[in-house]
């Protein structure tokens, strides 16, 4: 199968790190998805779901000039564990603003896992 592939020697450690990588935000992701949405739509109406995609969307947009920016400075892996590490870091924190009332939480928490995903 790796020579369909075209993974070459001293390759294999790196792909199989990367595709356990990927495997692992999909299924946080698909886990996250559906949760997002069901938090949100039990603090907020869905008619309120088209200004959570314009907020996601204003959040992603510098997010991903950030990322960019730095993927060019830095190598990618590096890149790629700073960002697995801030978005795991800053779910603690979020988890305890759900608990709270404030009014923009649905919101900040739709624009995270948008970002996730």
């Amino acid at each position: 199968m790796t020579s369909s592939l075209d993974v070459r020697p001293g390759e294999r450690g790196p792909a199989a790190a990367m595709t356990l990588a990927v495997a692992l935000v999909l299924l946080a992701y698909y886990f996250l998805k559906p949760a997002r949405d069901s938090l949100f739509l039990a603090q907020a109406s869905p008619a309120q779901l088209p200004l959570a995609f314009v907020v996601s969307a204003l959040v992603a947009a510098p997010v991903a000039g950030l990322h960019a920016r730095l993927a060019r400075r830095w190598p990618l892996p590096r890149v790629t564990v700073l960002t697995l590490a801030l978005l795991a870091a800053t779910l603690p924190p979020l988890r305890l603003l759900l608990e709270t009332d404030l009014p923009g939480v649905p919101y900040l928490l739709y624009a995270w896992a948008g970002l996730v995903g």
